[in-house]
């Protein structure tokens, strides 16, 4: 529930912060009108309209540009949502995903319209009131020049500062999702079938639900081509975990440490083909009315027991009713293998003997050989068990599917935010070097009357471009090496601050830019400075 939730998290955060994109860039295109209306604006200044209501009127077309953007966006979202619902996923989650049309969602679909109206109208609202009546009305001399960081340069920049944020995560999902995939999870996967029970029903006792176990591993063991069967409550990798703090005994006092926990039964290691570092796996003999015992992972032994021997320490858990737990004495080393997801850091791990009192597990069981109708053969053999009990036996393999989904996911989503907003900002960018060649006809064609070169104004247009985009990716990537490291629970194989995904990005996005940029510039260089004097 923890990683669906956070990556559910995750998600709405890009997703918002390509919604800023988007605004950015419809805010920029507010100031290039804002610009061309400056005579309007002026002319409506001089004759008494006062600013306050000149605001009215900018903010009221930001409102409904809002309005109908959020409104169809909605439309889509609700059938997008209803879609993706759709989807089956390769895990079971404990709760059910609706999409319900209430007031809840008119109530959010009025909070995005307010916003991306105030952030699309102030941008043009601080330009109108920058006009001058006296400039504006064409009173006073037109100036030739260009100021590179104007407000709609400096919006550019941020639309690409947070590209360069959004590309990045992409690719560093994109490069973890092939990591993923090259990880040793630290168990061998093939020909291990997990065996699912339901025995949650009413209808079933604690005791009944216990001989139901016994009877099944019992039949399981008898079955040919079964070389092992065991259970455990947690299956590795399958969204499910245990995470409890445990009191070791450090001599004086004993020492408090967060560790990932599993109750396991005999054999299990040998199952799930995890090697045995030192000492014995657990036996039928360890049951509650014997001495505790336990097994650890080489992380644990490793932090907790660093230079010498961890078999014969003793562990316990806190007490949970005022009464103190036995000590437990550690009986084996095993190796470290992934719990959680494949991109987690190895953390300190107990296994504990379920003992006498067998409840609610997932059996596990390793066979010579197997496939889609050994498979079948058992879960038919499990339903004569006991037919009020449904069971599901799927590979242990497929808890990989459940292991690269967040990581699939994300890469497709991602990968969809980052190209919307890639196309965006080089949508933005070009918009602007059309905006401003536009805007220097008249510079051009004075320098060109006083002998540029065709290549010298080409060059010029360019670097205005390039040096926005420079900045702006600059800008992305010290923001993308601050936030990346939040994103590490979902990676496996790649480091949130890659050189190489930075780098990548980087580069494709001032290509890019300069690509964008050529088309407008390559028209500022065909200028004549009789073409400049039709313009004026």
């Amino acid at each position: 529930m923890r990683v669906i939730v956070l990556f559910a998290s995750l998600i709405v955060v890009l997703v918002l912060l390509l919604a800023v994109i988007a605004c950015v860039n419809i805010a920029g295109l507010l100031v290039a009108r804002a610009v061309a209306r400056q005579r309007e604006i002026a002319i409506r200044l001089s004759i008494g309209c006062g600013r306050l209501r000149l605001a009215r009127l900018l903010l009221a077309e930001g409102l409904l540009l809002a309005i109908i953007g959020v409104g169809l966006g909605g439309v889509a979202s609700i059938w997008l949502a209803r879609l993706l619902v759709a989807v089956p996923l390769p895990f079971p989650v404990p709760f059910e995903v609706e999409v319900p049309v209430d007031l809840h969602l008119f109530g959010y679909l009025a909070a995005m319209v307010a916003l991306t109206a105030m952030v699309i109208g102030v941008a043009p609202l601080l330009q109108a009131f920058r006009v001058s009546v006296v400039r504006g009305t064409g009173s006073a001399p037109r100036a030739v020049g260009f100021r590179r960081w104007s407000l709609r340069g400096t919006l550019i920049t941020v639309q690409i500062a947070m590209s360069t944020v959004l590309l990045v995560a992409t690719t560093l999902f994109v490069r973890s999702l092939w990591g993923a995939s090259q990880i040793d999870p630290g168990f061998d996967m093939a020909h291990v079938v997990t065996v699912e029970a339901d025995t949650r029903s009413p209808q079933l006792t604690a005791a009944e639900v216990g001989a139901y176990y016994r009877a099944a591993i019992d039949r399981l063991n008898n079955v040919p081509n079964v070389v092992a069967v065991s259970g455990a409550i947690v299956v590795p990798l399958s969204m499910g975990s245990i995470v409890n703090s445990l009191l070791v005994d450090v001599g004086s006092k004993d020492r408090a440490v967060t560790v990932n926990s599993n109750w396991i039964l005999p054999d299990y290691f040998r199952v799930m083909g995890i090697p045995l570092r030192s000492g014995r796996e657990f036996s039928e003999t360890d049951r509650e009315d014997r001495p505790r015992v336990a097994i650890v992972n080489e992380t644990f032994a490793r932090r907790l027991f660093a230079g010498q021997s961890a078999l014969g320490q003793r562990v316990r858990r806190p007490a949970s009713d005022g009464n103190p737990e036995p000590w437990a004495e550690i009986v084996a080393v095993v190796a470290d293998s992934h719990y959680l997801t494949l991109g987690e850091e190895i953390r300190p791990q107990v296994y504990w003997p379920f003992g006498s009192g067998v409840g609610n597990m997932t059996v596990h069981v390793r066979t010579e050989s197997g496939g889609s109708g050994f498979a079948q053969g058992l879960q038919d053999i499990l339903t004569g068990v006991d037919s009020r009990v449904p069971v599901r036996v799927r590979p242990l393999s497929s808890v990989m599917a459940v292991a690269l989904f967040p990581a699939q996911a994300a890469a497709m989503v991602l990968a969809g935010l980052g190209l919307v907003g890639w196309a965006l900002t080089i949508a933005g960018l070009y918009g602007l070097v059309a905006y401003t060649v536009t805007r220097r006809i008249p510079e051009i064609g004075v320098r060109v009357a006083l002998g540029a070169t065709p290549s010298s104004v080409m060059r010029l247009l360019l670097r205005d471009g390039l040096a926005i985009a420079i900045v702006g990716v600059a800008a992305g990537l010290i923001v993308a090496s601050l936030a990346t490291p939040f994103l590490s629970m979902f990676l496996a194989g790649v480091a949130p601050r890659d050189v190489t995904s930075f780098s990548v990005v980087a580069a494709a996005l001032i290509l890019t830019a300069l690509a964008a940029s050529y088309g407008p510039a390559r028209r500022g260089m065909r200028l004549s400075p009789t073409d400049a004097l039709r313009a004026e």
